[in-house]
């Protein structure tokens, strides 16, 4: 297991923000109650894994395989990093109901946790090339596999309780209103996007599992998570957040929330204005 451990102080020498009793009641860790299931889906850059490591004593299933390289950010977290070994995640898992000491899982990020699942069933199936590649031969049979196992995994992580994170990355489409006699496109719509998780319908299936969706980007510096769908991407909350929180490099996301719920909601509407 690798450790990512923070220096005395943050960037520019600013002190840290204290993570400390950080949560819904500010008395204890995350309970079925107070815990927070969130998918945070935006382009690359976004500041999405900084943003879910502001959480209370992280633990990263890194697919993406890149926090060995992350700097500068202003908290401790452990991390192990997994590739098509899909078993080893769920080892991980099964020992971490044995024993947990973390309150929060992310999982950075599905979209590659989703190509692991693909590889894993090609290779159980003999269709792999010599480099590793799936073959031809790889068909519905495999991506069936894979919806079905992703389906089953974001059901099971819900059980732990624990504050439960997945980052995804975005696949951008058109809408389309009408069509020629020749199947091509006649009138669309604006670029749309959503969470770049395969499958018809498990895209469209997270909110169901995940109470909180948010979706991040990134101007000037500064970080703006939506909370609210606009028609253009998915977002929604059921902690009534304001629809806009802004942050960036140094603040904690995971306190900019908590400082929320402590407004009431009609001022939570007027910070998100």
């Amino acid at each position: 297991m690798e450790r990512y451990r923070r220096s005395a102080k943050g960037k520019g020498g600013a002190k840290m923000p204290s993570k400390k009793n950080v949560v819904f009641d500010l008395d204890g860790p995350p309970t079925a109650q107070n815990r927070i299931h969130a998918v945070f889906a935006g382009p690359s850059g976004s500041m999405k894994t900084y943003a879910a490591s502001s959480f209370p004593k992280p633990y990263f299933f890194d697919f993406d395989r890149g926090l060995k390289t992350i700097r500068d950010v202003p908290w401790d977290f452990d991390f192990d990093e997994y590739d098509e070994n899909i078993g080893r995640v769920m080892l991980k898992l099964q020992e971490f109901e044995r024993h947990c000491p973390y309150e929060t899982f992310i999982f950075d990020s599905t979209t590659l946790l989703a190509q692991d699942v693909l590889l894993y069933y090609c290779k159980l199936n003999g269709n792999l090339d010599d480099r590793g590649q799936p073959t031809s031969k790889v068909g519905r049979l495999e991506y069936g596999q894979r919806v079905k196992w992703l389906q089953g995994f974001v059901a099971d992580i819900g059980r732990f309780p624990v504050n439960v994170i997945l980052i995804c990355h975005e696949t951008t489409y058109v809408v389309v209103y009408t069509v020629n006699r020749d199947g091509t496109p006649d009138k669309t719509g604006p670029m749309v996007t959503r969470p770049a998780v395969p499958g018809r319908n498990l895209p469209d299936q997270l909110p169901v599992f995940f109470d909180e969706n948010y979706h991040f980007d990134v101007h000037n510096g500064e970080v703006s998570v939506h909370t609210t769908s606009d028609g253009l991407f998915s977002a929604k909350t059921r902690l009534g957040l304001p629809p806009v929180i802004k942050f960036k490099w140094g603040d904690s996301f995971y306190q900019k929330i908590v400082e929320n719920l402590k407004l009431k909601p009609k001022a939570r509407r007027e910070v998100g204005k």
